[in-house]
């Protein structure tokens, strides 16, 4: 999911063309950090009790939206987007 912040003070790894910025699903963000401490598709399955078909189209769907091209590329890419992005750090206390 992106929010149109044409205009605002974001990072440029942040944004994904068109003044749009990533905002991960509450899946998508699970599947996210699982892959940031560096797990398997399988292992995230069982974490967070979901097929490993799931999370393999989640992975594809974080691929097309965060312009990655594979796992490693995705997890530095969250790891950086994570570093300045205090909106997924509050979202994730509330959890």
């Amino acid at each position: 999911m992106f929010h149109n912040l044409e205009g605002a003070d974001v990072p440029d790894f942040a944004r994904n063309g068109m003044n749009r910025i990533f905002m991960p699903t509450e899946t998508q963000f699970e599947v996210l950090e699982q892959l940031g401490k560096g797990h398997s598709n399988k292992e995230i399955a069982r974490a967070l009790n979901l097929t490993v078909a799931a999370v393999e189209y989640h992975m594809h769907r974080l691929f097309d939206l965060t312009n990655t091209a594979n796992r490693v590329e995705l997890a530095l890419w969250w790891v950086e987007y994570r570093a300045v992005n205090p909106f997924d750090r509050l979202r994730r206390k509330s959890v």
